[in-house]
């Protein structure tokens, strides 16, 4: 059993606001590998129609999705995992350990979903280095939470490494330091480890959790794809006048 594809259903974004709070714009990926239909993490609660649009697109149904691998257990990446009924749920022993003693009401974790997950007999617990399936390993890259993961897809001569939050977006990837972590110099080891998987395959493509599909070009990071990000708004009285915002880069 080989990977046969790999495609980014939603592609996140690095973007915070000061009066909002953080946006939660994750990265969501499909692999097939035989028979088998793997998600790399699910997005938030406002990423479910887009999932299930995404999805269709592929000519997948969500029950027929057969694993679904979360990088860590914050919520704009982990708590769609109810979505996919026949699924089985893969995440670090670590990192669900570590979310089962997060006080309630304390972070991005969810904590009744996370509850819910660690009970549940479709949950796999990885550890560092395991095979989710052939093709698809699993790495634990601490410091953004403590059982992080990155997922690394090896397909023909090119690989595709998953992430999470490990290095959100490329600032993180080149200045090799970490925003919102919870150990910034675990962050740093494990942005270092991310590097040294990188430039172990040529043509290997790097996803970061909010941000475009990368790849190295001379040693530098460099996007694969161009922004197509915006939000609309209602913001006069007429119900069919949205204001859009482009959040594209120009």
């Amino acid at each position: 059993m080989t990977v046969t594809g790999v495609d980014i259903l939603i592609t996140g974004y690095p973007g915070v606001s000061p009066s909002n709070g953080g946006m939660g714009w994750s990265s969501v990926g499909l692999v097939r590998t035989g028979e088998r239909i793997v998600l790399v993490d699910t997005g938030p609660f406002g990423a479910r129609d887009l999932l299930r649009r995404r999805l269709a697109e592929h000519g997948v149904a969500p029950d027929e999705v057969t694993d679904v691998v979360l990088t860590h257990c914050h919520h704009d990446h982990s708590v769609n995992w109810t979505m996919f009924p026949n699924a089985r749920v893969y995440v670090s022993r670590i990192e669900m350990e570590w979310a089962l003693r997060v006080p309630h009401g304390e972070g991005p974790v969810p904590e009744l979903y996370v509850r819910e997950l660690a009970s549940s007999p479709a949950t796999t617990l990885l550890e560092d280095g395991d095979e989710i399936v052939p093709g698809i390993r699993a790495e634990l890259v601490p410091g953004h939470t403590p059982g992080s993961l990155i997922v690394t897809v090896d397909h023909e001569d090119t690989r595709t490494i998953f992430l999470g939050d490990a290095a959100k977006n490329r600032a993180e990837l080149v200045c090799r330091r970490a925003d919102a972590t919870l150990d910034a110099p675990l962050s740093r080891d494990s942005i270092a480890r991310i590097w040294t998987r990188w430039e172990e395959v040529p043509n290997t493509t790097v996803i970061p959790g909010h941000d475009l599909p990368m790849g190295l070009i001379e040693g530098e990071c460099h996007y694969q794809a161009v922004r197509q990000t915006s939000v609309q708004a209602r913001l006069s009285a007429d119900f069919d006048d949205l204001t859009t915002f482009d959040l594209s880069e120009t």
